[in-house]
């Protein structure tokens, strides 16, 4: 019959055993090494998640925490006495009707002429919801979600954007393109005065 408190002592006879390997000298030379440098370089980077998209010709970025859904074209059926060139009118979505604004208007970028139906392919919808305020906006392209480190953000060149850089917090490079970002609590603002939402 087997001994039973042999059996018990045998998988700690093995981690000692494996315990009292001496350790390979390069091995815990580089952790010697790594655990000497300054803390500087090992801090966490801090990346924003944001959504890309195309006004004319000016790729621009918002936080994902603004963008409340992306979707298909939809039509825009104005609102008499209050449509203009900022509040478009309203749009269906889901079976409510959302405030449709221009945000080429808003940010002073002129709107690309579709040339083909290609062209209008790559129209989105970007519906942005501050509390209980929802607007639609139509972005000419839709990238998707980016990361990027925020301490890689920079000051907006004057001659870089033919926007309006008051509501851009600074550029980042996306490849080899420069992404500006919205400052959204400017642009939320400036949705509220002009749609009275």
């Amino acid at each position: 019959m087997m001994d039973k408190n042999n059996v018990e002592e045998k998988p700690f006879k093995a981690v000692e055993e494996l315990l009292s390997i001496p350790g390979n000298s390069n091995y815990l030379n580089e952790w010697n090494h790594l655990l000497a440098q300054p803390e500087e370089k090992f801090r966490v980077i801090d990346e924003v998640p944001v959504v890309i998209f195309r006004l004319g010709y000016q790729w621009l970025a918002l936080p994902t925490h603004v963008i409340d859904e992306i979707t298909e074209m939809r039509k825009v059926h104005s609102i008499p006495h209050r449509t203009n060139k900022i509040l478009l009118g309203v749009v269906n979505l889901r079976g409510q009707l959302e405030l449709c604004v221009s945000m080429h208007s808003l940010l002073g970028i002129t709107e690309c002429v579709a040339e083909n139906r290609i062209s209008t392919l790559y129209s989105r919808m970007l519906s942005i919801r501050h509390d209980k305020t929802q607007w639609i906006f139509k972005a000419d392209e839709v990238y998707g979600i980016y990361r990027f480190p925020m301490d890689s953000l920079q000051q907006i060149p004057v001659t870089a954007f033919k926007s309006n850089v008051s509501h851009l917090k600074g550029i980042f490079e996306w490849g080899e393109i420069k992404v500006g970002l919205i400052n959204e609590e400017l642009l939320i603002q400036h949705l509220r005065r002009s749609t009275g939402g």
